[in-house]
């Protein structure tokens, strides 16, 4: 029994890095995609991939989000570029460049604003919340929260309610 118990916490600790070195090879393999077949499939598996590796490889997404976000310039693909901006703000985060992801969160923020996107607005208050709690700018910081809070309870995504309430 003994021996069971180390060998499945050896696979549960190890697991993280396997997922993330799938997320690498996901990446690599997407990002060699010619740009005439790249639209907006590829940009969301990109996304899902970067964000996939963004903590233990944050200097490859930057790079990955870069191209994700000209080409969806580009090809005008609006409805993608909010969820890009606050991909690239979370890179910056992790990064410790607090207002570079403030750059890019209020980017998303303003983007998703003109396209009435509530749950990327919502998305875009709670980071900017996150990063202003953690320069402790704390009123500012709730007020972002509280919006947030509202705004994901409108439309239901219990997801990004459970994060705000946590923040």
């Amino acid at each position: 029994m003994r021996d069971f118990k180390f060998w499945f916490f050896l696979a549960i600790s190890l697991l993280p890095t396997f997922y993330a070195n799938g997320q690498e090879a996901e990446l690599d393999s997407l990002l060699s995609v010619t740009d005439e077949q790249r639209d907006t499939t590829w940009v969301d598996f990109t996304l899902k991939a970067s964000y996939g590796i963004v903590y233990d490889n944050p200097q490859k997404t930057s790079s990955a989000l870069r191209e994700v976000a000209g080409l969806a310039e580009k090809k005008k693909f609006e409805n993608k570029l909010a969820k890009i901006y606050l991909n690239q703000g979370i890179c910056c985060d992790v990064q410790a460049k607090p207002d570079s992801a403030l750059f890019f969160y209020r980017k998303g923020l303003s983007l998703a604003t003109q396209l009435s996107d509530t749950g990327m607005i919502a998305a875009a208050h709670n980071n900017i919340g996150l990063i202003h709690w953690n320069l402790e700018v704390l009123d500012s910081a709730l007020i972002h929260y509280k919006v947030a809070e509202e705004l994901f309870a409108a439309v239901n995504q219990s997801q990004g309610l459970t994060s705000t309430m946590n923040n």
